[in-house]
């Protein structure tokens, strides 16, 4: 069953995302704010304008069987926003 979530992202503030979850099947976060948000893997520092970019208004970025990941997802945002997510576990 899916576990649903929102993570407030303050500007330019390296925050926790999603824990390490080794049991993770799928992982789907959306940015929902009006800034861009970037997320950062493996326990780094978000920093803006680094890792994986996530465009205002519905970009997304998302974790699947075939596309694994079980660490650390830090974020970070350009002036603060909204993150939704959902994720499934074993």
């Amino acid at each position: 069953m899916a576990q649903n979530y929102v993570v407030a992202l303050a500007a330019a503030t390296d925050t926790l995302v999603s824990a390490v979850n080794r049991r993770r099947k799928w992982l789907l976060i959306i940015n929902d704010g009006a800034n861009d948000a970037y997320l950062m893997l493996e326990g780094k520092t978000a920093v803006v304008n680094q890792g994986i970019r996530l465009d205002a208004a519905g970009g997304a970025w998302e974790v699947t069987l075939t596309n694994p990941y079980y660490g650390e997802v830090r974020g970070i945002s350009t002036g603060g926003s909204t993150l939704i997510l959902s994720e499934e576990s074993a």
